[in-house]
Order: C-alpha cells, then structure tokens, then sequence
C-alpha cells in the first residue's frame, strides 16, 4: 500500500513529497525565514533590550539567503532529514539546536572573511535568531509528524509489512511502528516457523 489513500486510490503527486521527509526541507525553509522576522522585531522592533542603532530589516536578507543552505546542509549531516529520526522530542531539539548554531557560525564567518565591507550584525540579534529559528523549526517538525500520524491513522501512505521472527526483537519492531505511525508503516503480521500458523501477537498475525 506504499503511496496509496484507502480503497486503492492513488496519491495526488504534492501528497506523496508532503508524505516524505524531504518535505521538512520546506518546513526548514519558512521556519528559518520566520525565525529570522522574529528575532527582528523582538531585537529592534520591540527594542529588547533598547537598541543603540537600529538595522534594516533588508540588511538582513543576504545573511538569510546564507544561512539556509547552510542549515540544509547541517541538518542533513546530523540526520535530520531521515524518518528514522524523527521520533524523539528532546533528541529533536538538541540536533536542531546544534545543526542551527553550525549553520549561523559558518554563514557568519564565510559572509565575514569573504564578502568586503558585510556590515555588523547585531551579536543579540543572531542569538535571537539561534532561538527562534531552532524552535520554530522545532514546532514545524512537530506538526509534521503529527499530521504524518493522523494521516497514517487513516490508512493513507501506509507500507503494510511483515516482521521475521515473533521474538522479543519482533515484537519491539511491531509496537515500534505502533508507538510512531508518522513512518508509514503497519505490521500485518509475523513470520515465525517456531509458532504455529494462525496465531495473534497483538493485533498482529503469525
């Protein structure tokens, strides 16, 4: 049933990419975008703490354009992108905490030593950003798997499969993929010549 709704009908081809974690590549996109705004108008908007001199908003937008790459690429080395992943809240936001502060240090520096006359950013305003950014991208993600699950629930984008083996591994794997629908994947049954056919492990087959 991989890529198909109930009933057989076929998945509209923008439902099939939302379904996959490259998806998140988007998510990234508008949560770092936004996390940029939000540090704006809380450093020099909101003025917190009062600002001696206040930027532009526009002398902002190429250490964005910077970063977002960079962020990808951070977050696709330290398996972001990867549905395995995205199963632990705390693991979560530690990997996106950290992918983002490489993602900003190396924006940073390159744009420093790299492009005369960059101007001086704001030290609170990137540590604003560090913030927003990593938790926007946090909620993005949570929301994400949330909608993954409720979908999942439905029976739309779900891989039937089989586990081999009834054992206690198999048995972890099954109530793995129950615990976290937002993979894909249902376990129809086990594979087991040590326990006779027709039996039930859950509400799972043998």
């Amino acid at each position: 049933m991989d890529g198909r709704a109930p009933h057989g009908v076929a998945l509209a081809p923008w439902v099939r990419v939302a379904l996959s974690p490259a998806f998140l590549l988007i998510v990234d996109l508008i949560a770092i975008s936004a996390g940029f705004l939000v540090a704006y108008i809380v450093r020099f908007v909101l003025q917190f703490p009062v600002a001696e001199e206040v930027h532009t908003l526009r002398s902002y937008a190429s250490l964005l354009a910077l970063s977002v790459p960079f962020a990808w690429a951070a977050f696709g080395a330290y398996g972001l992108y990867r549905a395995r992943q995205l199963v632990n809240a705390v693991d979560q936001a530690f990997l996106i905490g950290t992918a983002m502060l490489v993602a900003l240090v190396a924006a940073v520096a390159i744009a420093s030593f790299a492009i005369r006359g960059w101007p001086d950013y704001s030290r609170l305003l990137l540590g604003y950003v560090w913030v927003a950014c990593t938790g926007l991208s946090f909620i993005g993600r949570f929301l994400w798997i949330r909608w993954r699950g409720w979908l999942a629930s439905r029976g739309t984008g779900v891989r039937v499969t089989l586990v081999v083996g009834a054992g206690a591994a198999g048995v972890r794997v099954s109530r793995h993929f129950d615990r976290f629908p937002h993979l894909g994947y249902r376990v129809a049954g086990f594979v087991d010549s040590a326990l006779p056919l027709g039996g039930e492990i859950g509400r799972a087959h043998v």
